[in-house]
């Protein structure tokens, strides 16, 4: 059958009995099915681990998610991305969240770089499957970048902010090729205010009611995302991401 096949494929074999035809081509349509399906599915998880490293959670308790928190916060930074990312997972999926909240901001939304380093090392300790970080430095960082070296070996996806720099640059660790790297759009067309090159997605930046807007609610959004494609056993397909390509 394999020589038959490839035969077929190389157009120098023949076959007159149409019933050796048709078979064969439901053999070619499962294996395109089964490609299909591979490259679009994976086996559910009845439980996602998520680091969000922020300025630390004011409301410590939720009904729809498991939070871990430390009870610290400087701002309302962190429970603004956390509405963010709980409002792209279905109603069903939410119990089978745990939310790891670590605070690395000294004061308000200022980012302590020794705090995130602290708070990267142990979320990769505890085996989380996703650490959002609605935010970026602007230069690079030797360790920094040595744990999301460690973070990938080990699964764990790191989704940043590319930063709200008007196209001038973008921010680290969004800026590693290893980490999914958010931007922002609006209305169609990537934001103003949006870090441009070197991002792999665009989503939209604000939340309804809220006043804030930039590519860190953009990150939490594709957190949310990412959190109930692993409950549902999907790959990164949703209506709303978008690539610089789709705006050219």
């Amino acid at each position: 059958m394999v020589r038959l096949v490839r035969n077929l494929i190389k157009g120098g074999f023949y076959i007159k009995n149409k019933k050796i035809i048709v078979t064969i081509s439901l053999v070619l349509s499962c294996f395109a099915l089964l490609i299909y399906f591979s490259n679009n599915n994976s086996v559910p998880t009845d439980h996602v681990k998520i680091a969000i490293l922020d300025s630390g959670l004011s409301i410590t308790h939720y009904e729809e998610v498991n939070i871990i928190s430390s009870g610290k916060s400087t701002s309302s930074h962190a429970d603004i991305m956390l509405k963010a990312i709980l409002s792209k997972i279905d109603s069903n999926n939410q119990k089978k969240v745990t939310i790891i909240d670590y605070p690395v901001t000294s004061y308000e939304t200022n980012i302590s770089e020794k705090k995130v380093l602290s708070a990267l090392q142990m979320a990769i300790e505890k085996d989380v499957d996703i650490i959002n970080m609605s935010f970026g430095f602007k230069k690079d960082i030797p360790e920094l970048k040595q744990l999301i070296i460690e973070a990938k070996k080990k699964d764990i996806k790191i989704i940043a902010a590319a930063g709200n720099t008007y196209g001038f640059y973008t921010n680290y660790p969004a800026k590693y090729s290893s980490v999914v790297s958010i931007g922002s759009e609006e209305k169609n067309k990537i934001a103003n205010y949006s870090a441009v090159e070197d991002v792999d997605y665009f989503l939209k930046g604000y939340i309804k009611n809220e006043k804030n807007r930039g590519t860190s609610i953009s990150t939490a959004y594709f957190t949310g995302i990412s959190i109930n494609n692993l409950l549902n056993g999907e790959k990164n397909i949703h209506d709303e991401l978008k690539e610089k390509r789709d705006f050219e």
